[in-house]
């Protein structure tokens, strides 16, 4: 639900209320590729399945901690790299923006 008011009131772009309806829906990017306000996927550690998204920021990323709120961590975390899935882009300057699986 954060991400999806976030993304529109920032960018002005509507999304998906899931991660994975995110990741399904945005134009997939490379690791090297990420740019202030891309979207980042993370994988549950034993299913594997796409289930935490999060705001990329430089080498760092925003998201929300069920025990500390809205915090900011590092990319080169070995906890977030082993559960690295994919990154995506949904920003107004692309041709993906405004996605939206309800309107």
């Amino acid at each position: 639900m954060l991400s999806m008011v976030f993304m529109r009131e920032v960018y002005n772009v509507r999304i998906p209320r899931t991660a994975i309806e995110q990741y399904n829906l945005s134009r997939h990017i490379k690791k090297d590729e990420l740019q202030e306000g891309d979207l980042v996927f993370f994988s549950h550690c034993f299913t594997k399945r796409i289930s935490r998204w999060a705001l990329s920021c430089h080498d760092k990323f925003v998201h929300v901690s069920s025990s500390n709120g809205v915090i900011i961590s590092d990319m080169s975390d070995d906890y977030w790299q082993s559960r690295y899935s994919g990154a995506g882009r949904v920003k107004n300057n692309d041709e993906s923006a405004n996605i939206s699986s309800t309107e």
